[in-house]
């Protein structure tokens, strides 16, 4: 290896590749070049150090600008790694658990820093590189929660395999460890999609409304959506509703009506159940539409 490209070229990637394209450009040579299953091949096992060993320096930020700089030989005195490596089970099933999952973002340490930077609101899942069983069972309850809050909150995962030196400034000791940001409240519940849900969404501000009547319509220039619960019929849950307003900030008031204690209200309106959109700020009888 005599220059910076080599590893890039390697692994197929352009110099400008992000991490995930990095693990993911890694991954679908792993599952081909792996010795297992080319045990013909004399020269398999040497030919995959070559792929893991660029894997492991491209996805190290440090390790990857002094690479940039200096080639292998700037690599001498910091890096001895990349001799060991995994079963092809492992890179088929476990490696990259999540990148293929559109509403889960897994973070690397500057992306970690950025958020922090930004004050946003993540929920992190902190697991480690070789999968565990309770990480297994998590798995396809995490991908339930980041399908349920998409658009509200954002759903993240760390592979503390990878990025150790973050999760050890983060304070994570066991796996898999769940943490709401820019808190860094630990999640201790039950791992079901229903109790991660309704823990993550305390974390936000909702502007829903609870109305009583219309002197609590305000006039903000923002048009209503507002469902109304009755003896029969669909309304909206309150987790819906928390949600949906998280959404449309600044788009739509979102507002609840419980008909069986504000009856009168209800009759006003002319309706008995059932969610309607309001395209002005007045609120009144044939006004909504479904």
């Amino acid at each position: 290896m005599t220059g910076a490209e080599d590893y890039y070229k390697l692994l197929g990637i352009q110099r400008s590749a992000t991490t995930k394209e990095i693990r993911q450009a890694f991954k679908k040579l792993a599952v081909t070049m792996h010795p297992d299953k080319n045990q013909d091949d004399p020269e398999a096992h040497d030919n995959f150090l070559k792929i893991n060993r660029a894997y492991e320096v491209l996805k190290d930020e440090d390790m990857r600008k002094k690479f940039d700089m200096h080639g292998e030989e700037g690599l001498k005195d910091d890096f001895h790694g990349g001799n060991r490596y995994e079963s092809w089970k492992f890179y088929q099933e476990e490696f990259g658990l999540y990148d293929d999952d559109k509403e889960i973002i897994t973070l690397s340490k500057s992306d970690f820093e950025i958020m922090e930077v930004a004050h946003k609101i993540y929920f992190h899942n902190f697991y480690n590189k070789l999968i565990t069983m309770r990480e297994r069972q998590l798995k396809c309850e995490w991908r339930e929660l980041a399908q349920e809050l998409a658009g509200v909150i954002r759903i993240g995962a760390v592979n503390c395999g990878d990025d150790w030196n973050l999760c050890r400034m983060q304070g994570i000791r066991s796996y898999p460890t769940l943490v709401m940001y820019p808190t860094a409240e630990k999640y201790h519940g039950d791992r079901t999609t229903r109790k991660m849900v309704k823990f993550a969404l305390k974390s936000i501000q909702s502007d829903a409304y609870t109305l009583r009547s219309e002197e609590e319509i305000e006039d903000n220039g923002l048009p209503w959506l507002i469902s109304f619960c009755g003896d029969s019929g669909d309304c909206l849950s309150s987790t819906a509703t928390t949600k949906l307003s998280a959404i449309l900030t600044d788009l739509v008031n979102v507002a609840s009506v419980d008909c069986h204690k504000d009856e009168k209200f209800c009759e006003k309106l002319g309706v008995e159940h059932g969610t309607f959109y309001y395209p002005t700020a007045e609120v009144a009888k044939d006004e909504g539409k479904v």
